[in-house]
């Protein structure tokens, strides 16, 4: 089994602490979003699956670092599995900006969180930066990121496999060892 980042070498440098403990699916992530946009300087890529990942990176510095949080699913299955009384709700679009209902006022909740976390990741990593990074969505729960916060740029479901790609070309690149 070949391992991205010991036996194929990342095509980007990471600034982490240690650059290892960065997941390979960010660093990846990452990699395919500045390959696929190769006029962009900047990104800044939200996967949104069971953990909402935030990955900020540049073509001249690589990858800079991040944030992530609970994913919907993640949090309506907290609320469930930590409260006496609240049911476990499948996260979704809220229909009304203020639940009228249990599980209605949980969707508005965890909907409210992970929009307004996208939201404050952006001004920080905007205001880190110096710019406006490029945002674009990936991973399972991209549809519903995409159409709850208008500021993500992109879609882009394969960001992953872009940045295999770009790692395992840039291997067969190198003379062997």
């Amino acid at each position: 089994m070949l391992v991205i980042g010991e036996h194929v070498p990342t095509a980007i440098a990471v600034h982490y602490d240690p650059p290892e403990a960065c997941g390979a699916d960010r660093v990846l992530g990452a990699i395919g979003a500045l390959l696929r946009f190769p006029d962009l300087d900047d990104v800044l890529l939200f996967d949104a699956g069971t953990c909402l990942t935030a990955t900020l990176a540049t073509r001249a510095e690589g990858v800079l670092g991040g944030a992530i949080l609970p994913g919907p699913d993640l949090m309506a299955r907290a609320l469930a599995d930590h409260t006496a009384a609240l049911p476990l709700v499948e996260p979704s679009a809220p229909q009304e900006s203020v639940g009228r209902s249990t599980a209605e006022s949980i969707r508005v909740g965890i909907d409210a969180a992970t929009v307004g976390a996208v939201a404050e990741l952006e001004r920080r990593f905007r205001e880190e930066l110096g710019r406006a990074p490029h945002v674009i969505a990936t991973g399972t729960g991209a549809p519903a990121l995409l159409r709850a916060c208008p500021s993500i740029h992109d879609h882009l479901p394969l960001a992953q496999l872009w940045g295999v790609a770009a790692c395992y070309r840039r291997s067969m690149d190198r003379p062997p060892a």
